[in-house]
């Protein structure tokens, strides 16, 4: 099959509020994109998470992957 067949998201539970690290930075929150995701997970670990739920998605199993791609935006 060639094409998308799933995708994964994963997103850390915790995150630290955009008010708080603009009072933190002595910045005007309007300045500051987006608040701070707080975890104690290594990127590797955050992206494997991902990938097992793009599998799940799938409805596959992982010993049929021809390819799995990831990505981040920071």
């Amino acid at each position: 099959m060639i094409g998308i067949v799933s995708y994964g998201v994963y997103m850390p539970t915790y995150r630290v509020k955009v008010e708080e690290v603009a009072k933190q930075w002595g910045e005007n929150p309007a300045n500051i994109k987006s608040g701070l995701l707080v975890e104690e997970k290594s990127f590797r670990d955050i992206a494997v998470e991902a990938g097992l739920k793009a599998i799940e998605n799938a409805g596959i199993s992982g010993e049929v992957l021809e390819a799995l791609y990831g990505g981040n935006m920071s």
